[in-house]
Order: structure tokens, then C-alpha cells, then sequence
């Protein structure tokens, strides 16, 4: 695994926030995530029933926790978290004060949908981008023999290029230069925090930082 966080223990970490997002569609169906591949998949199974799908996703989490539980054998799954939503909220804090607030143009949320909206781009957008994109593909640079810090590198570059890209391409965002260039950076440090950090801590930013955003238009 490329970067210094367990794959497993950020698994468990983010999956709270999954049930966030997945629970919240509920009642706020316009929250739903462009890059989500996951949601769409369980309804089809669930029959579009809410019951059946509130089972699913419960059942899930508590198969998924148990086994990521028991695998890394860790005693203090409550204390990991809480360190890593607080140096998380540091990081996402800290861009909302340093960043302009390009991207928070005429989204309309309210603060429920702003949570919801906030924790699917959090999980599905970091699960693609950062872990899709930045980790396989340098996994798969390497691959061709391209040397460890070289392929992290133009992973990390083209993964943020991406990034900011889809939400324009696949998200219907007008184009606007300030944007993209904005969010191509956003992409490379949620990329190094993910590689020097963990997944989880990418993925709890992003969630900080899109609440702060998306409640302060």
C-alpha cells in the first residue's frame, strides 16, 4: 500500500461517515455525490424500498466494522478516530480560512443537506480520486518501473488534474480558470495528506471543508 496509513483501519474510520451520507440521502436526495458508485448500486438491490435499504446499509456496517475490527486486532478504534476527525478538522479549518470560497457559488443548501453533501463528497470523491487515481496509479506506474517517489509524484499531479476537471466535465460546473486551478490545488494537498497521513484524515479534510463552505454561502 502506497502512503503510511493502513488501508483498513481508514476503511473503518470513513464508514460512519458513509452511513452518514447513505442515511441522509433519505431525506435529502439532491445531496447525492457525482463520483458515487457505490449508492445507486444498493437501491437496485434493496428494490428503491427505504426499509430494505436502511437494512442494507446497517447490515453492511456492521459486518464491515466487525471484520475491519477483528483484522487489525485494534483495542481503541473511539480514541483512533477522535485523533484523526480533530487533526482533520485542523486541516479543513485551516484551507476554509486560507482558500477564497470559489466553489461556493449557488449551491442553495441548507445545513442538513450541507452535512450530507459534505460527507459524500468526502468519502466517494476521495475514494476515486485519491485512492483510484493517486494510489493506483502509482501503483501502476511503478509497475512499468518508473521509481517509488516519480510515480507518486505524476500520480499525485494527474489525479488533482482530474479532480478538478470532473467536477466540470461530469458535474455540469461552468468552466471558470480561478476554479479549476483552485481545486487542482485542493487536489494536491488532500493528495499529500492522504500519502503522508492516511486516507481517513483526505477524507474527513474534505468533509470539514466542504461543511464550512457549502454553510457559509
Amino acid at each position: 500500500m502506497l502512503g503510511r496509513g493502513p488501508l483498513g483501519t481508514s476503511l473503518l474510520l470513513i464508514f460512519p461517515l458513509l452511513i452518514v451520507y447513505e442515511i441522509g440521502l433519505l431525506a435529502s436526495p439532491l445531496a447525492m455525490n457525482g463520483a458515487d458508485l457505490i449508492t445507486q448500486r444498493l437501491a437496485e438491490l434493496a428494490d428503491y424500498e427505504r426499509g430494505k435499504f436502511l437494512a442494507i446499509n446497517f447490515g453492511l456496517a456492521a459486518v464491515f466494522t466487525y471484520f475491519v475490527y477483528t483484522r487489525r486486532g485494534s483495542k481503541s478504534p473511539m480514541r483512533t478516530f477522535v485523533i484523526v476527525a480533530f487533526e482533520s478538522a485542523v486541516y479543513g479549518i485551516a484551507a476554509a480560512v486560507v482558500g477564497p470560497y470559489l466553489m461556493a457559488h449557488s449551491l442553495g443548501f441548507g445545513t442538513s443537506d450541507a452535512v450530507v453533501a459534505s460527507a459524500g463528497a468526502g468519502v466517494h470523491e476521495e475514494l476515486l480520486f485519491r485512492l483510484g487515481f493517486m494510489m493506483g496509479g502509482a501503483w501502476l506506474i511503478r509497475a512499468c518501473g518508473i521509481k517509488h517517489g516519480a510515480a507518486v509524484l505524476f500520480a499525485l499531479i494527474g489525479s488533482s488534474v482530474i479532480f478538478s476537471a470532473a467536477h466540470h466535465v461530469i458535474g455540469g460546473e461552468p468552466w471558470r480558470g480561478d476554479v479549476f486551478l483552485y481545486r487542482s490545488v485542493s487536489g494536491l494537498v488532500l493528495g499529500t495528506i492522504a500519502y503522508y497521513r492516511s486516507l481517513a484524515h483526505a477524507v474527513y479534510t474534505h468533509f470539514t471543508y466542504d461543511v464550512i463552505v457549502f454553510t457559509m454561502v
